[in-house]
């Protein structure tokens, strides 16, 4: 973890989980404006005082602090080989959680590389990519009747 960031990923995983619960009015409608529309602020509770409250656990300890930050600037990441999986996210419930961004990326990178490369279609390899998925899905949803009838 960079030493730029005053919080941890917990804090985004907090913030993506707490996102579609419906327990905090920071999320709800499009802009703060329809939020004091609808006075939000005396009917919910923000996220921002839960976060304040456990703030030590949500603290990064790397973290130099705003007067040092010039100096261990870190520019975002955005090629796609880099692109990494996050599994403190979407593999927290997991009960393996030992997926690794190689289990969930090569493929799909490779494929891109190659489509890159050889001038195809990406839009052909989008449309097999999802159809593999529709496939898995069914797949799934087979084996969970299955074991509903047993």
């Amino acid at each position: 973890m960079s030493g730029q960031f005053e919080f941890n990923d917990k804090l985004l995983v907090f913030l993506a989980e707490e996102l579609y619960n419906c327990k905090y009015g920071d999320f709800f409608f499009n802009c703060e404006q329809e939020r004091i529309r609808n006075e939000l602020r005396d009917k919910t509770f923000t996220i921002w005082f839960t976060i304040d409250l456990q703030r030590e656990f949500f603290k990064n300890p790397a973290y130099v602090g705003i007067e040092n930050a010039a100096r261990v600037t870190q520019l975002p990441v955005v090629q796609i080989e880099r692109l990494r999986y996050w599994k403190e996210y979407f593999s927290k419930y997991s009960e393996t959680q030992t997926q690794t961004d190689e289990d969930y990326l090569p493929d799909a990178y490779q494929q891109l590389s190659l489509a890159l490369e050889e001038e195809v279609d990406i839009s052909i390899l989008l449309s097999q990519a999802l159809e593999r998925s529709k496939q898995q899905v069914k797949v799934l949803l087979s084996q969970d009747q299955g074991d509903m009838e047993l």
